[in-house]
């Protein structure tokens, strides 16, 4: 035979002592109403904003304008030789590297507004 602990018969001692309960005859029923109460009705949001949409399609304008003014004969005589005074360390990265850290970014980036969405969701 097992040895049991002085824990063991002592729970079970109680456990038998205690008995069972029973649940009342509308519990099923109660136990729904309370669920149904909690539910909450979740209304549609997009996952990005109508102010958003309107921030990247005015980027996009924007930036074919910019490049069509750029590329034509409209160009503005802007002179752009202060860039070569700056300067910038060369990496030399392998492509795995590269797009290594590109995932790495981006899923960071990702990561705050996949959060404030399901703080909003589940609010």
């Amino acid at each position: 035979m097992e040895k049991r602990s002085r824990k063991e018969i002592l729970a079970k001692k109680i456990m038998k002592n205690a008995g069972l309960e029973k649940p009342s005859a509308d519990f099923s029923a109660n136990v729904l109403k309370a669920v149904e109460a909690r539910q909450k009705v979740l209304k549609y949001e997009p996952l990005i904003s109508r102010k958003t949409w309107f921030g990247i399609a005015g980027a996009v304008i924007v930036a074919v304008i910019g490049l069509y003014v750029i590329s034509s004969d409209l160009a503005l005589n802007i002179d752009f030789s202060f860039i070569n005074a700056l300067s910038f360390p060369k990496l030399n990265l392998s492509s795995t590297m590269m797009y290594a850290v590109a995932f790495i970014s981006l899923f960071f980036l990702e990561i705050p507004f996949l959060k404030r969405f399901l703080v909003k969701q589940y609010d």
